[in-house]
């Protein structure tokens, strides 16, 4: 057997073993982002109960104004996820759809939008629940009018 045969015979025999190296490859990332979309899920919805607790606990106006704000950091995390596209598989339409339930919640309060409102100290404040808003305006625009009007457009389009 020359060398050139012996060549052709180890291309031969690598080539579909590299092939299914990639698709296996490429099976076990696909299954990673869905774990890291459910252990997110899971952690956001823990934190959201958390912390909607301490909303619902608040003696004072002092009180309950700081715990509207971690709510609302938590929905400026979660959305910057969602953007970042982490929010794969059932697990991200779970938060996406948990996400706009606490979003609609929000908007049909009127004392959230004025604590929303007043929580916002900058273009850029809450920019990702913006941008979030901005992408679900379409979908849902009656549910989250209020919302999207206290918050404004994104600071950004980038």
């Amino acid at each position: 057997m020359t060398l050139e045969e012996v060549s052709w015979i180890a291309t031969a025999v690598s080539l579909p073993l590299a092939v299914a190296a990639v698709l296996y490859s490429a099976y076990q990332t696909s299954l990673a982002r869905r774990a890291t979309a459910a252990s997110m899920m899971l952690s956001a919805t823990s934190a959201f109960s958390e912390a909607w607790r301490a909303f619902g606990e608040a003696q004072t106006a002092k009180d309950q104004e700081s715990s509207f704000a971690d709510i609302l950091n938590l929905l400026e995390a979660c959305c910057a996820s969602h953007r970042d596209g982490l929010s794969a598989g059932h697990s991200g339409a779970v938060l996406t759809n948990y996400l706009v339930a606490v979003l609609v919640d929000i908007d049909s309060e009127p004392r959230a939008i004025e604590l929303f409102k007043r929580l916002l100290e900058t273009k850029t404040t809450f920019d990702e629940i913006r941008r979030f808003l901005a992408k679900m305006r379409g979908k849902r625009a009656n549910r989250l009018a209020r919302l999207t009007e206290a918050a404004g457009p994104p600071a950004s389009l980038n």
